[in-house]
């Protein structure tokens, strides 16, 4: 139980001084935020046993924190909490829905707790890798092909020549990508890790030696970048990192688990070191301040304040506008279908007309209970929360249960995307299935149905 004792101290700590920030301001308290996770935390000690295996759960656990303790304290130690949008009801009310979504989400992985333990105690280490080198060959060329036709690689670039291509960007000489170029560089990545990662499993290497050849793989892997994205990154790498761990043989977990905090060194510095060539472009010096800010914070976990933003907007919206608002976040990152979507009925638009004041783009995410009141009123609040979650915990339990390498990788992704119910639009989860079917799923289905006889096993 080292991670519950850990997530209970911080908090307890974080909470001491969010208390004493709150009581000398005469405003909203948003003590209540941390105190409600501890409370949270306290009484969820038989579900940290249940789900100590979980990559699920565990990143809930971390955005949870992150949006319920880490915000509130950076807004009253940065002064942000003077700048909150929004009236007091509206962001006491945002304050109830945060609330009533910890809730709605800890019920859920108590309801789900039995029988996601039991899958994770009986996971099945892959045993089907890719067994025809030529069939890989020939998917990897025809997905290099289209890849060179869309002009995806224009935008490719190396972690450590991201201050060039910030340049580049800014002075506009990056195309933009044609067509599904960047979803295909995906699974052309993807691919190429597997294979590398079979040909390591199947090698004669010694066992002592192969986890730090799977960690030189996902990290190496991980240095190339579409654009600037560091969440794109850390998204692509750690189902590869789950994926790896339920690889090794047993004997070795003790290995990995230091090998697992190298990788995460690794991962920071690589954060690190994108955030400064974003922040400190053109010999400008990087502060702390400017990466981990109450702002920041807010928009990453759509915290009290992006739920302000905008919850007025979507309580006035009118009942019978709720299915065209439906209709078009399901089909707005729909492959070949969002052209057909109206952005006067995208919830993502309209929060982002009410919180910046225009619509010439939508890059603030919108909470899911804001998308959820768009959808469904009052009954929307945390809806999408438990979905999405029980969601995740069912592709878990699939790739607890997969034997193929390449499937269960596609599940393990799906998991821990769907787990980010704090994070993501949800426009992000319904395009999540079409393109995982239409861009993941079908070379894998292809690289393990297909047999080209000339080629050898590998």
């Amino acid at each position: 139980m080292f991670l519950y004792r850990i997530f209970v101290t911080i908090s307890i700590l974080v909470l001491f001084p969010v208390f004493f920030y709150s009581v000398s301001f005469d405003g909203v308290q948003l003590y209540v935020l941390p105190l409600a996770f501890t409370f949270w935390l306290l009484i969820s000690k038989n579900v940290f046993t249940k789900y100590k295996k979980s990559i699920v759960f565990k990143i809930f656990l971390l955005t949870a924190f992150a949006r319920y303790s880490l915000l509130p304290f950076f807004y009253y130690s940065q002064n942000s909490y003077l700048s909150l949008s929004g009236t007091t009801t509206e962001l006491n009310l945002s304050m109830a829905i945060m609330l009533f979504e910890l809730l709605a989400c800890g019920l859920c992985f108590f309801y789900f707790a039995n029988r996601q333990q039991q899958a994770l105690n009986d996971e099945i280490t892959p045993s089907i890798f890719f067994e025809n080198k030529l069939t890989v060959l020939f998917a990897l060329t025809v997905i290099v092909f289209y890849l060179l036709g869309t002009g995806v690689f224009n935008k490719v670039n190396f972690i450590w020549n991201l201050q060039e291509f910030a340049e580049a960007q800014m002075d506009g000489d990056v195309a933009e990508v044609a067509g599904y170029g960047e979803i295909m560089f995906l699974i052309f990545r993807v691919i190429i890790v597997l294979l590398l990662l079979t040909f390591v499993y199947r090698s004669k290497i010694t066992e002592a030696v192969k986890p730090y050849l799977y960690l030189f793989i996902v990290a190496a892997s991980s240095t190339v970048m579409i654009g600037m994205s560091r969440l794109s990154m850390l998204l692509f790498a750690l189902p590869l990192l789950v994926l790896v761990n339920k690889i090794v043989p047993s004997n070795m977990v003790k290995r990995m688990k230091a090998i697992n905090i190298i990788l995460l060194m690794v991962f920071t510095i690589l954060v690190l070191f994108s955030s400064y060539i974003k922040f400190a472009r053109y010999n400008q010096d990087l502060q702390l301040s400017q990466v981990v800010t109450a702002s920041s914070l807010n928009s990453y976990f759509t915290g009290v304040g992006a739920i302000a933003g905008g919850i007025s907007s979507a309580y006035d919206s009118s009942a019978f506008k709720s299915p065209y608002f439906i209709f078009n976040d399901i089909i707005k990152n729909f492959p070949g279908l969002a052209k057909f979507s109206d952005n006067k009925y995208i919830s993502s638009t309209s929060y982002n007309r009410d919180v910046l004041g225009h619509e010439l783009w939508a890059d603030k995410i919108i909470p899911l209970s804001v998308t959820g009141i768009y959808h469904f009123g009052l009954f929307g609040i945390g809806f999408y929360h438990v979905l999405f979650i029980s969601l995740a915990l069912l592709f878990e339990r699939f790739s607890c249960k997969e034997h193929y390498i390449g499937y269960k990788y596609l599940y393990i992704d799906l998991s821990i995307k769907l787990s980010l119910v704090f994070m993501l639009n949800i426009g992000s989860f319904f395009a999540m299935f079409p393109r995982s079917f239409l861009f993941v799923f079908l070379p894998l289905l292809f690289i393990r149905t297909m047999r080209i006889k000339v080629g050898s096993k590998l």
